[in-house]
């Protein structure tokens, strides 16, 4: 982790471009009716603003016009904050990434933008462990932790090899679940996030939201924000059962769309909205408890 501050890692190039953010942040200020978000505070005050902010957020957990006033404020004050010379590379990633997980939607795209040009023009922040691709697959499994635990099944599901849209549309679509086996193969995903130094070298600096306990049914289950080496680190290659899971991950790091191709059977759903595309990431042994989806999905599984 880089803790030096922006002006001491060579990046005057890049805290240019971020400046971009804060003239939009100060532009969407008119939006927030009532609002003190004057950008231009003292650092403490900033801080202080945007923590109570955050908590604000976490007791309302509703949506309404408070909580899309409230958002704002996060990515506004998030944003302003990143783009301070002292703050350090580090924090600057982990409060845009912040602001992508729990801002506002408008800011999404800038923030985005920035966080990757932050990771471009320091280099200080990639680590570069031992590659692990030359282990194989079943190193990989040993060192991400326990064995996957074989279920009974009441009924066996259905599986086909890479079927044609003909196929999909007269033996799946609208009849239940089906086991599609081959798409994914091609994928560059598929070789490249067995890897778990690929995690750690290019994204080990972003932060996500990891969720602890073995299902959010559980009493004892809560999420947290850390970066993705400490993910990687503790709950992957670690024995800590953590799970990055329903993320928008796509969305918060958009380099990571490259690594997959859309399977052309999503053509098939609702044209009235866009796909979401969703991230799940975790080691063996995660569970997501028994509920309905009211739309159609397409499980993607890459690796084990």
């Amino acid at each position: 982790m880089v803790k030096a501050p922006l002006k001491t890692c060579g990046m005057a190039s890049g805290v240019k471009v971020l400046r971009n953010a804060a003239e939009h942040a100060r532009r969407l200020e008119v939006l927030i009716e009532n609002e003190d978000i004057q950008v231009k505070k003292p650092l403490q005050v900033l801080w202080s603003s945007r923590r109570e902010v955050w908590n604000q957020l976490h007791e309302k957990g509703q949506r309404n016009e408070c909580e899309t006033r409230l958002r704002l404020k996060l990515s506004a004050i998030s944003v302003e904050l990143a783009l301070r010379e002292s703050t350090s590379v580090t924090d600057s990633v982990r409060l845009l990434d912040e602001a992508l997980i729990l801002g506002h939607p408008s800011f999404k795209s800038l923030c985005s933008s920035f966080a990757d040009e932050l990771a471009t023009l320091s280099g200080a922040l990639r680590v570069h462990p031992e590659p692990m691709a030359l282990l194989g697959h079943e190193r990989i499994r040993e060192i991400a932790g326990h064995k996957m635990e074989t279920q009974n099944l009441v009924e066996r599901i259905p599986s086909i090899e890479r079927p044609s849209i003909a196929q999909f549309v007269s033996r799946i679509f609208w009849k239940g679940p089906q086991i599609i086996s081959g798409v994914v193969r091609q994928w560059p995903a598929f070789r490249k996030w067995n890897d778990f130094s690929f995690w750690e070298a290019e994204y080990g600096h972003r932060w996500v939201p990891v969720e602890l306990g073995s299902k959010y049914t559980d009493p004892s289950f809560e999420t947290q924000l850390i970066p993705m080496s400490d993910f990687v680190e503790q709950h992957l290659r670690g024995e800590s059962r953590g799970y990055l899971a329903q993320h928008q991950l796509f969305e918060q790091v958009p380099s990571l769309l490259s690594d997959i191709i859309e399977p052309e059977f999503a053509s098939l759903g609702d044209s009235s909205s866009e796909a979401v595309v969703n991230m799940w990431l975790g080691p063996s042994g995660t569970q997501t408890p028994l509920h309905h989806d009211p739309y159609h999905n397409l499980l993607c599984q890459v690796g084990r």
